[in-house]
């Protein structure tokens, strides 16, 4: 059921192409932002969504803690595990929790691989940081 509530949502618009043009990079060059209405049962869909986000990095964070203790508890210098681990972790650093464990197990590698946790810092900083402030995936 649709309340007639709208919302606001910055998206794209296509813009005509001129005459002729056929490439496809072209046709991406040609899109420019547009302000965009969506309905209140879209914007409920949408929250819905987000807040089951929330939930999985939350359970995420749950799950992974006692295999992160694990390996510093052992001081663990199995490689593919903590790889494996570092790994499934990245998915989830936007939640500070997971994002903690990541560090502490960045931390630990180091001592036993540190081109290999280089690898690692930078698979994060590509895939979280953002050149805007506060922007991320």
């Amino acid at each position: 059921m649709n309340s007639g509530r709208k919302f606001l949502v910055e998206g794209l618009q296509d813009v005509p192409a001129p005459y002729g043009e056929t490439n496809s990079c072209d046709a991406v060059a040609r899109i420019e932002p547009r302000t965009a209405v969506i309905g209140a049962d879209d914007m409920q869909a949408f929250l819905k969504f987000a807040e089951s986000l929330r939930d999985l990095r939350r359970q995420a964070a749950q799950q992974f803690q006692p295999v992160v203790d694990d390996i510093l508890r052992t001081r663990s210098r199995d490689t593919e595990h903590i790889e494996h681990t570092l790994e499934r972790l990245l998915d989830f650093c936007g939640d500070e929790a997971v994002l903690q464990m990541y560090r502490k197990l960045c931390r630990h590698y180091w001592d036993i691989d540190p081109a290999a946790t280089a690898y690692y810092v930078k698979a994060y900083r590509e895939y979280w940081d953002s050149d805007e402030q506060g922007i991320q995936p």
